[in-house]
């Protein structure tokens, strides 16, 4: 990759993206993990004081995310602040933690990358629960068990063993995907694409619409 196509997803560690600014510079951008973000919502969901809403608030959220561009987030995130001023306590939290810092929560920042670093946390789980014990160890003991993993993973990931880890070059589609994946094609959903230099942007009506007009899709753009 590029460097200047470099992007960090992290959970919001300042030391990881003090660290990752301070050896790539400023210019790159750094997400924050979606996975990360929205479980420290929830946790906070007491803040608001009709819990009638909770659900309501996070569906808005959601959709506070899957913004194209940081001109479609800012302005739904001030239709989203308007809509729930009622809500003080957890709106100061969500614009003090979310919005005026720690923003790059929003998938139109980095189009085309992970929206979470789960799977680099799994695989640091495994390390903590396997080699390091969850023990914080001095360097030198760390670099001895560093060495410890990487023989072991290698042996594990040899193609010539018969129970090897095998890497997987390509996602596994599960039975229930294609299942529901042939349910969806069977509701005969109009599906508009738009050539937009080099990139191709699809529209798809919601819910148990059938067709989408050129009225909505030019509502959706501005």
């Amino acid at each position: 990759m590029n460097e200047r196509e470099l992007v960090l997803i992290a959970d919001g560690a300042e030391a990881i993206s003090n660290a990752f600014s301070k050896v790539f510079g400023t210019d790159h951008n750094i997400v924050m993990c979606w996975f990360h973000m929205r479980k420290c919502v929830e946790k906070n969901l007491y803040l608001v004081e009709d819990e009638a809403s909770d659900d309501e608030i996070m569906n808005d959220i959601e959709t506070l995310q899957l913004s194209k561009n940081k001109k479609i987030f800012d302005i739904t995130t001030r239709l989203f602040l308007k809509k729930w001023k009622n809500q003080e306590r957890f709106i100061q939290y969500l614009s003090s933690e979310w919005l005026e810092s720690k923003n790059g929560w929003y998938k139109g920042l980095a189009m085309y990358v992970p929206s979470t670093n789960n799977a680099l946390e799994a695989t640091n789980r495994v390390i903590k629960d396997e080699d390091t014990l969850r023990e914080r160890l001095v360097l030198s003991r760390f670099t001895v068990v560093l060495f410890s993993i990487v023989n072991k993973w290698s042996k594990e990931r040899n193609p010539t063993l018969i129970n090897s880890k095998k890497f997987e070059y390509q996602p596994l589609i599960a039975l229930s995907h294609w299942t529901d994946a042939y349910n969806w094609v069977k509701l005969n959903k109009e599906v508009i694409s738009i050539f937009n230099g080099d990139t191709t942007i699809y529209y798809v009506p919601a819910g148990e619409k059938i067709t989408i007009t050129d009225k909505e899709i030019k509502r959706y753009e501005t």
